[in-house]
């Protein structure tokens, strides 16, 4: 059970509830029957259930800054390495920006 999860979680970056829900609802099912809840199933699974519910706004300002720190930090940019590695700022990366090349273009 608990590779399965985290092999979803490397595979789509996701688990909260809802998402396991319609997308692996015999993960979901199977969890919630084996450990009586979503949150023991996470804990099991080596996640914690709080870090897994927050949710961080990411405006211009803080995918720029992400961005820049990465680049201080010799990261790599490139598409496949931000989404597998830091999917939440690729993601919004691209919502504010349209392709994540235009994202790398950084406004001054």
């Amino acid at each position: 059970m608990d590779r399965c999860r985290q092999e979803g979680y490397k595979r789509d970056g996701k688990v909260f509830a809802k998402y396991l829900q319609d997308n692996y609802p015999h993960l979901y099912n199977q969890g919630v029957w084996i450990f009586g809840d979503g949150d023991k199933a996470l804990l099991a699974a080596g996640f914690d259930p709080r870090k897994m519910r927050i949710r961080r706004l990411w405006d211009q300002e803080t995918i720029v800054r992400e961005i820049r720190g990465m680049r201080e930090k010799n990261f790599p940019l490139y598409a496949r390495y931000v989404m597998c590695h830091h999917g939440n700022l690729f993601s919004s990366g691209q919502r504010r920006f349209g392709p994540w090349s235009k994202a790398l273009r950084l406004p001054e």
